[in-house]
């Protein structure tokens, strides 16, 4: 419903504007819902333009360090992180936390979501000596002031999880995500997204244990509740459809990954074009799972397809284009 939201959503701003002008509160709140539908579906770049409009706008307003302005910076650090950017993700969100600690308090919930958020952008940087110092600092604050069934404590306990995988720790990690899962379905149910995230999550655990054929079996209930909450299309789902495919090529189906990759491409080919960083990242795989499948000529043909693609769009000398040279060389 994202599609029909975002139409609902761009004529209520449009009025807000003409009815209050621009710089009214309600205005500004209008905006914000916009740029987050923005990035619910994908588009972050869109969201990105949009929040940067709603963060100025709302500073200019409210002051800096008025709570709303606070969370609309969140918001703008959070499509930093989305578009992989998490340097500057940390930057905002370091600023975010500082303000809200003057402001609201070091254990008000807002104050802990952005301390949540520092420890997720050092875990996506893999700094992860950092995001485990953090994560379990967010876990004994919200287990102590929100306690263990609140959204911010089910997220502090799903990233304590992921970082100790990040280190090796899978047991650990496991016992963690499943007792996060078990908890996010009796409070808020099988489809909530942080729901699917934390069952992607324990699925990819499996994956790590050696244990693909659970991972997949996860990954599938995962990528069917995508399907319904997000639809086919949306970079969620298509991020679950390729988690499938690693799966079937894991337990040695490659065949079966082939399809669901080259499902994934079309996709994306589609909603992102042929030259975004995540289509060519799919196209790699599609060679590569070519290649295992002996088909030589085509592995050949789509890695150089996408060399000559990832030299146009990052350069010769990028790390991502590197590795596709090494596949092709290999």
């Amino acid at each position: 419903e994202h599609q029909k939201a975002l139409e609902v959503q761009t004529k209520s701003y449009n009025a807000y504007c003409k009815t209050f002008g621009e710089k009214h509160i309600d205005t500004i709140v209008s905006l914000n819902n916009l740029a987050q539908i923005y990035n619910n579906l994908g588009d972050y770049q869109k969201a990105l333009e949009l929040h940067e409009k709603c963060y100025n706008i709302g500073k200019k307003v409210l002051g800096a360090k008025y709570p709303y302005t606070l969370t609309l910076l969140n918001n703008l650090a959070l499509v930093y992180n989305n578009l992989g950017n998490y340097q500057k993700a940390l930057e905002l969100h370091k600023k975010c936390y500082k303000s809200s600690c003057i402001i609201l308090g070091n254990e008000h919930p807002s104050t802990i979501g952005f301390l949540l958020n520092i420890a997720c952008d050092w875990n996506q940087l893999e700094n992860h000596q950092e995001a485990l110092e953090l994560s379990e600092k967010c876990c004994e604050v919200c287990c102590r002031v929100l306690g263990e069934n609140h959204s911010i404590t089910l997220k502090a306990l799903s990233l304590l999880a992921c970082v100790y995988g990040n280190i090796g720790e899978y047991q650990k990690a496991l016992n963690l995500q499943e007792k996060c899962y078990k908890i996010q379905c009796e409070v808020f149910g099988e489809d909530h997204p942080d729901g699917i995230r934390i069952l992607n999550d324990t699925a990819v655990i499996y994956s790590n244990l050696g244990d693909y054929l659970k991972a997949y079996e996860l990954h599938n209930k995962c990528y069917k509740s995508c399907c319904k909450v997000f639809g086919e299309e949306n970079p969620h789902t298509l991020k679950i459809l390729e988690y499938l495919a690693l799966d079937c090529s894991l337990f040695g189906n490659n065949q079966v990954a082939l399809e669901l990759y080259e499902r994934c491409y079309s996709i994306k080919c589609k909603v992102f074009g042929e030259e975004h960083s995540e289509t060519l990242d799919t196209l790699n795989m599609i060679a590569k799972t070519n290649k295992q499948l002996k088909n030589y000529s085509k592995a050949i043909e789509l890695y150089k397809k996408c060399y000559n693609s990832k030299c146009k769009v990052f350069g010769e000398m990028s790390k991502n284009t590197l590795t596709t040279l090494s596949d092709l060389c290999w």
